[in-house]
């Protein structure tokens, strides 16, 4: 009978424990578009190819256009992996995209994406290290200033795991 008081205690132990564990989580809500626009904010349009739903964002020549998702969860995170798709118009001319953590205080770093116009979809992913202190952050999409738009698929933000290691990065931490 001292077995199963035990046992109990251990199985409370791992499923409490595994609960606060963020290896395979993902911090994002509606990466792939396909509940439309819900979780984001900014202004954006959720366009459909082939069955597929992205996100598209037209660029503007004097201000920033920025699509956020908030209220993240950054509690004891150490280093994130961002991964995600784009494709710029053909008539694409601006200056790239900023990836953006941003606490609540409104302090931020970023990290900048060039982009080519046109072609096909990119594939993308920047690792970001020395998240220390971000218990909440938003991370935001900036499409810089200029003509033309960008469409976005596939966000995923995930913790930085041993297998995110290897390879070179898209996007640069600034």
């Amino acid at each position: 009978m001292t077995r199963l008081p035990a046992l109990c205690f251990l199985l409370v132990f791992i499923f409490g424990l595994s609960g606060s564990l963020r290896a395979d989580d993902e911090f994002l809500r509606n990466g792939d578009f396909s509940r439309g626009t819900s979780g984001w904010k900014g202004d954006r349009k959720i366009q459909e190819e082939d069955g597929n739903k992205y996100m598209y964002v037209e660029a503007d020549d004097d201000e920033e256009q920025v699509v956020r998702q908030e209220k993240l969860d950054g509690k004891n995170l150490e280093a994130l992996v961002i991964r995600f798709r784009y494709r710029a118009s053909e008539d694409y001319t601006g200056r790239g995209v900023a990836v953006r953590f941003v606490r609540p205080s409104g302090s931020y770093f970023q990290a900048r994406l060039k982009v080519k116009p046109g072609g096909d979809w990119e594939s993308v992913r920047g690792r970001f290290r020395e998240l220390s202190k971000m218990d909440e952050f938003a991370l935001e999409l900036v499409v810089l200033p200029g003509e033309g738009g960008i469409a976005f698929d596939d966000i995923s933000l995930k913790p930085l795991t041993a297998a995110d290691e290897e390879g070179k990065d898209a996007v640069e931490q600034e």
